[in-house]
């Protein structure tokens, strides 16, 4: 070793050659080809893969089903979350169903003699009546549909919270924002659809709302419908309003 570092003289044997003629060498070189060769099989086997999941290790499915895990767990863990948006749900059909009961909305004109000039009055007065039911009908619809608002602006100020997380500590190749929103509404879509089920339930009876099954079930699909818009819309508007976040920051 002194004869090998020494700064005058040195040592009279190449060790470079004598390394590279090694069977050492050999054996290291034989490996590093092996486990070239071995990660281009590897790569090409999971290029679809890749392609799918981008910069990161898992693929979109994968991640989404993850994220959906967690957010229902931190949700089940967050009572008040889900528990107000139902107490808002029901009063909003309360409220409506009493303040509008038993109104009559469906408008019939009873064959009579115009002779009877009273029996004739009786009827415009009955049909007026039933006129404006239909009209206050609409109204109480009209009403209930702005339930949608504060709802919204409750799912809006949980994907706050939960996209300052992800930017903040969770988006250099943990996983996607594309997965977390989509996480986000698949949480949401399964109390929205049982606090619109509760809505429905307390206003279409006590306002006396007539048509029998077929009415009253597309009236429930209606009311699924717009659980679906209200909980994908809460989710968007933050990204879309004007404290969204850099796009550049989601990656």
């Amino acid at each position: 070793m002194i004869e090998l570092i020494a700064p005058v003289g040195g040592s009279k044997i190449d060790w470079a050659k004598r390394w590279e003629s090694s069977k050492e060498a050999q054996a290291l070189l034989n490996r590093i080809d092996s486990i070239t060769l071995g990660s281009g099989q590897v790569t090409t086997s999971s290029s679809e893969e890749d392609h799918s999941s981008g910069a990161f290790a898992t693929s979109f499915y994968t991640q989404t089903v993850e994220l959906t895990k967690r957010q229902f767990r931190a949700q089940y863990r967050d009572g008040p979350y889900h528990l107000t948006k139902m107490v808002l749900l029901v009063f909003f059909g309360m409220f409506e169903g009493f303040f509008f009961y038993k109104l009559p909305h469906s408008v019939s004109l009873p064959s009579i003699s115009h002779r009877n000039l009273q029996a004739l009055l009786t009827t415009i007065l009955s049909v007026a009546e039933q006129i404006v039911g239909v009209e206050a009908l609409t109204l109480s619809l009209l009403t209930l549909i702005q339930v949608a608002a504060p709802m919204m602006f409750s799912i809006a100020l949980y994907y706050q919270q939960k996209m300052d997380i992800y930017v903040s500590r969770e988006r250099n190749g943990i996983y996607s924002w594309t997965s977390l929103i989509t996480s986000l509404l698949l949480c949401e879509l399964p109390a929205l659809f049982i606090g619109y089920t509760l809505l429905f339930f307390c206003y279409n009876w006590t306002e006396g709302i007539s048509g029998g099954s077929k009415v009253g079930g597309l009236s429930w699909l209606l009311w699924m419908q717009f659980a679906v818009f209200t909980g994908s819309s809460g989710t968007v508007s933050h990204p879309v309003g004007s404290r969204s976040c850099d796009p550049s920051a989601l990656g």
